[in-house]
Protein backbone atom coordinates (compact mmCIF):
# COMPACT_ATOMS: atom_id res chain seq x y z
CA UNK A 1 0.00 0.00 0.00
CA UNK A 2 2.89 2.23 1.08
CA UNK A 3 4.94 1.74 -2.36
CA UNK A 4 1.30 1.91 -4.42
CA UNK A 5 1.31 5.44 -2.63
CA UNK A 6 4.46 6.50 -3.13
CA UNK A 7 4.55 5.19 -6.86
CA UNK A 8 0.97 7.87 -7.78
CA UNK A 9 2.77 10.71 -5.75
CA UNK A 10 6.05 10.25 -8.04
CA UNK A 11 3.44 10.16 -11.17
CA UNK A 12 2.11 13.39 -9.36
CA UNK A 13 4.62 15.01 -8.60
CA UNK A 14 6.75 14.42 -12.15
CA UNK A 15 3.56 15.08 -14.27
CA UNK A 16 3.85 18.84 -15.48
CA UNK A 17 0.79 21.34 -16.04
CA UNK A 18 1.27 23.18 -19.24
CA UNK A 19 -1.46 25.73 -19.27
CA UNK A 20 -1.11 27.32 -22.51
CA UNK A 21 -1.41 31.35 -22.85
CA UNK A 22 -1.76 34.11 -25.94
CA UNK A 23 0.25 36.38 -26.40
CA UNK A 24 -1.17 38.60 -29.20
CA UNK A 25 -0.11 42.47 -30.23
CA UNK A 26 -0.25 44.63 -33.02
CA UNK A 27 1.52 47.80 -34.57
CA UNK A 28 -0.90 49.88 -36.75
CA UNK A 29 -0.59 50.36 -40.78
CA UNK A 30 2.88 51.95 -42.00
CA UNK A 31 3.29 54.12 -45.00
CA UNK A 32 6.97 55.94 -45.58
CA UNK A 33 9.15 56.68 -48.12
CA UNK A 34 11.14 59.11 -50.04
CA UNK A 35 13.65 59.64 -53.06
CA UNK A 36 16.77 57.65 -53.49
CA UNK A 37 19.53 56.84 -53.29
CA UNK A 38 19.06 53.45 -51.96
CA UNK A 39 19.10 51.24 -49.49
CA UNK A 40 17.59 54.21 -47.22
CA UNK A 41 19.10 54.02 -43.79
CA UNK A 42 17.51 51.88 -41.02
CA UNK A 43 13.76 52.91 -39.59
CA UNK A 44 12.29 51.67 -36.55
CA UNK A 45 8.54 50.96 -36.91
CA UNK A 46 7.51 50.31 -34.11
CA UNK A 47 8.34 47.56 -30.50
CA UNK A 48 5.96 45.41 -29.32
CA UNK A 49 6.60 44.76 -25.74
CA UNK A 50 5.18 41.68 -23.38
CA UNK A 51 5.93 40.27 -20.38
CA UNK A 52 6.73 36.25 -20.41
CA UNK A 53 7.28 36.05 -16.41
CA UNK A 54 6.67 31.91 -15.52
CA UNK A 55 5.92 31.30 -18.99
CA UNK A 56 7.82 29.44 -21.96
CA UNK A 57 7.46 30.29 -25.86
CA UNK A 58 5.59 27.23 -27.62
CA UNK A 59 5.65 29.00 -31.15
CA UNK A 60 5.45 32.85 -32.55
CA UNK A 61 4.58 34.32 -35.45
CA UNK A 62 4.84 37.93 -36.81
CA UNK A 63 2.20 38.77 -39.82
CA UNK A 64 0.92 41.76 -41.93
CA UNK A 65 0.31 42.46 -45.21
CA UNK A 66 1.91 44.35 -48.02
CA UNK A 67 -0.03 47.45 -48.68
CA UNK A 68 -1.81 49.94 -46.69
CA UNK A 69 -5.23 51.46 -45.72
CA UNK A 70 -4.10 54.45 -47.77
CA UNK A 71 -2.29 52.03 -51.04
CA UNK A 72 -4.17 48.57 -50.68
CA UNK A 73 -2.19 47.17 -53.22
CA UNK A 74 1.31 48.73 -53.51
CA UNK A 75 4.89 48.67 -52.14
CA UNK A 76 8.13 50.20 -52.54
CA UNK A 77 10.65 47.56 -52.24
CA UNK A 78 12.06 46.91 -48.56
CA UNK A 79 13.73 44.79 -45.80
CA UNK A 80 11.91 44.16 -42.89
CA UNK A 81 13.41 42.65 -39.58
CA UNK A 82 12.34 41.67 -36.05
CA UNK A 83 15.69 42.82 -33.66
CA UNK A 84 17.68 42.62 -36.60
CA UNK A 85 16.48 39.25 -38.02
CA UNK A 86 15.06 39.18 -41.48
CA UNK A 87 11.42 38.53 -41.28
CA UNK A 88 10.02 39.72 -44.00
CA UNK A 89 10.43 41.63 -47.50
CA UNK A 90 9.72 42.96 -50.75
CA UNK A 91 12.00 42.63 -53.83
CA UNK A 92 11.85 45.31 -56.44
CA UNK A 93 8.94 44.55 -59.03
CA UNK A 94 7.83 40.89 -57.44
CA UNK A 95 4.45 40.94 -58.35
CA UNK A 96 3.59 39.12 -54.76
CA UNK A 97 4.46 42.51 -53.32
CA UNK A 98 5.34 45.05 -56.08
CA UNK A 99 2.65 47.71 -57.71
CA UNK A 100 -0.82 47.16 -58.53
CA UNK A 101 -0.92 43.59 -57.32
CA UNK A 102 -3.98 42.39 -54.95
CA UNK A 103 -5.01 44.47 -52.35
CA UNK A 104 -2.96 43.40 -48.55
CA UNK A 105 -1.42 40.81 -49.94
CA UNK A 106 0.10 38.69 -46.54
CA UNK A 107 3.18 38.20 -45.85
CA UNK A 108 4.38 35.64 -42.20
CA UNK A 109 7.25 34.46 -40.09
CA UNK A 110 7.23 31.94 -37.75
CA UNK A 111 9.79 31.66 -35.12
CA UNK A 112 12.01 29.05 -35.16
CA UNK A 113 14.45 30.22 -32.45
CA UNK A 114 12.75 32.06 -29.79
CA UNK A 115 16.13 33.48 -28.39
CA UNK A 116 14.92 36.87 -29.90
CA UNK A 117 11.91 36.91 -28.19
CA UNK A 118 13.29 35.98 -24.51
CA UNK A 119 13.55 39.62 -23.67
CA UNK A 120 10.20 40.76 -23.68
CA UNK A 121 10.48 43.10 -26.32
CA UNK A 122 11.10 43.03 -30.02
CA UNK A 123 12.10 45.90 -32.29
CA UNK A 124 10.34 45.94 -36.14
CA UNK A 125 12.54 48.13 -38.14
CA UNK A 126 12.46 48.63 -42.08
CA UNK A 127 15.35 49.45 -44.68
CA UNK A 128 13.68 50.91 -48.28
CA UNK A 129 15.38 48.94 -50.85
CA UNK A 130 13.66 50.72 -53.81
CA UNK A 131 11.70 53.82 -54.95
CA UNK A 132 7.86 54.76 -54.42
CA UNK A 133 6.37 54.53 -50.75
CA UNK A 134 6.29 51.19 -47.99
CA UNK A 135 2.87 50.15 -47.95
CA UNK A 136 2.63 48.12 -44.63
CA UNK A 137 -0.83 46.81 -43.07
CA UNK A 138 -0.79 46.55 -39.60
CA UNK A 139 1.95 44.07 -38.21
CA UNK A 140 0.71 41.38 -35.03
CA UNK A 141 2.70 39.05 -33.03
CA UNK A 142 1.20 35.88 -31.94
CA UNK A 143 3.10 34.51 -28.89
CA UNK A 144 1.54 31.00 -27.38
CA UNK A 145 3.11 30.46 -24.19
CA UNK A 146 3.04 27.63 -21.76
CA UNK A 147 3.95 27.21 -17.86
CA UNK A 148 7.85 26.63 -16.86
CA UNK A 149 7.65 23.21 -14.94
CA UNK A 150 8.99 22.52 -11.83
CA UNK A 151 12.52 21.69 -11.80
CA UNK A 152 12.76 17.91 -12.11
CA UNK A 153 16.03 17.61 -10.37
CA UNK A 154 14.31 19.13 -7.33
CA UNK A 155 11.42 16.72 -7.56
CA UNK A 156 13.39 13.84 -8.03
CA UNK A 157 15.78 14.47 -5.33
CA UNK A 158 12.49 15.36 -2.87
CA UNK A 159 10.87 12.18 -4.12
CA UNK A 160 14.43 10.07 -3.64
CA UNK A 161 14.68 11.33 0.19
CA UNK A 162 10.81 10.68 0.64
CA UNK A 163 11.14 7.23 -0.67
CA UNK A 164 14.28 6.48 1.75
CA UNK A 165 12.36 7.73 4.32
CA UNK A 166 9.16 5.38 3.88
CA UNK A 167 12.16 2.16 3.13
CA UNK A 168 13.45 2.95 6.53
CA UNK A 169 10.32 2.91 8.15
CA UNK A 170 9.37 -0.23 7.04
CA UNK A 171 12.45 -2.21 8.15
CA UNK A 172 11.94 -1.25 11.73
CA UNK A 173 8.50 -2.39 12.23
Amino acid sequence: MIRASFFALTLTALSATANAGLISLSLGDYDSGSVGPYPKPEVTIGTFNYDLAGQDIVSATLSGTYGSEIVPSSTAGFDLFGDGLLVAQCIYQDPGCWVSGDNFRPWSFDFSDFFVLSDGALEISVIQTSGSTIRLGSIELNIVTADIPVPAPLALIGLGLAGLGITRRGKTR
